[in-house]
C-alpha cells in the first residue's frame, strides 16, 4: 500500500476572492476588478456561454455576411453568426453572435447595443441557452405493493378468467355451413276400402261378358256387284 501523502488536498479550494488594497473583500461586479474575476463558475474559469450574444430587432435583409461585418470590429468571430429563421425561410430578426473572448462580447454590446443597422436599432444581450429539462420527471412512480397484497391476489390463470368474456372460452368454431334438419311428414292416413253388394258384383260380370263376345265376332264384309259383267281377260 502507497504511504498516505499529508500535503495532498481531498478537495481543491475555491479561487480566492478579490480584495482591495487594505485587504477589505469586494464584490465580483465592483468597479476594478480584474475581468480574470468575473464571470467565473467557482473554479476560476471563464463561462464560454458569457463569450455570445443575442442581437434582436435585425432587418430582414441582413445576412450573416453583414453581421460579420459589423461584429468582427469588436472582437474574433469563432464562427459564422447564425441567424434564425421561420418556416417560410425569411429571417426572424434574431441572430447569435460568438465571440473568442468575453471581453470582446462585452465591447459589441456597450459598441452596437442600440445602433443603426439598415434603418433599424439592434437590440444587444449576453445569450445563454436553455437549461436542459431534467430526465425523468413528469412520470408516476407507483407505491410498491406489500407482501401481503401479493399473498392475497388470486392466481394468474383466475385473474385472467375473470377479465376474458365467456364467449372466448367456448372452444374454436367450424368453418362452413351447418346441416340442414328437417321435420318428417306425417304418413297420409288412407280410407278403408268398402266391400262391392252383389248387384254390384253381377253388373260387372255382365259387362266383361259383353266386351269378350265383341271381340271374338267374326268381321262382316261388303259384297260389291258388276253391273257391267267380270273383268275382261286377255
Amino acid at each position: 500500500m502507497a504511504p498516505f501523502d499529508k500535503s495532498r488536498k481531498p478537495y481543491s479550494r475555491p479561487a480566492a476572492r478579490p480584495r482591495g488594497a487594505d485587504g477589505e473583500w469586494l464584490h465580483d461586479k465592483a468597479p476594478g476588478v480584474p475581468s480574470a474575476a468575473l464571470n467565473t463558475n467557482g473554479n476560476g474559469m471563464i463561462v464560454d456561454t458569457s463569450s455570445k450574444i443575442l442581437v434582436s430587432n435585425l432587418h430582414y435583409e441582413l445576412t450573416p455576411k453583414d453581421l460579420t461585418q459589423i461584429f468582427g470590429q469588436a472582437g474574433t468571430l469563432v464562427r459564422e453568426p447564425l441567424i434564425r429563421y421561420d418556416r417560410s425561410g425569411r429571417s426572424s430578426g434574431v441572430a447569435i453572435v460568438s465571440f473568442e473572448t468575453v471581453e470582446e462580447a462585452t465591447l459589441a454590446k456597450q459598441r452596437f447595443d442600440g445602433k443603426l443597422a439598415k434603418g433599424q436599432p439592434m437590440t444587444i444581450e449576453f445569450y445563454s441557452p436553455p437549461p436542459k429539462p431534467v430526465k425523468g420527471r413528469g412520470r408516476s412512480v407507483s407505491a410498491p405493493s406489500s407482501l401481503l397484497n401479493r399473498i392475497e391476489k388470486p392466481p394468474l390463470l383466475e385473474r385472467l378468467s375473470r377479465n376474458t368474456p365467456k364467449e372466448q372460452i367456448v372452444g374454436p368454431r367450424k368453418s362452413g355451413p351447418g346441416p340442414i334438419r328437417t321435420k318428417a311428414r306425417p304418413a297420409a292416413t288412407r280410407a278403408p276400402k268398402k266391400a262391392k253388394t252383389a248387384d254390384e258384383l253381377d253388373k260387372e260380370l255382365e259387362m266383361f261378358m259383353l266386351d269378350d263376345a265383341k271381340a271374338s265376332a267374326p268381321p262382316q264384309t261388303s259384297a260389291t256387284t258388276q253391273a257391267d259383267g267380270d273383268v275382261e281377260m286377255t
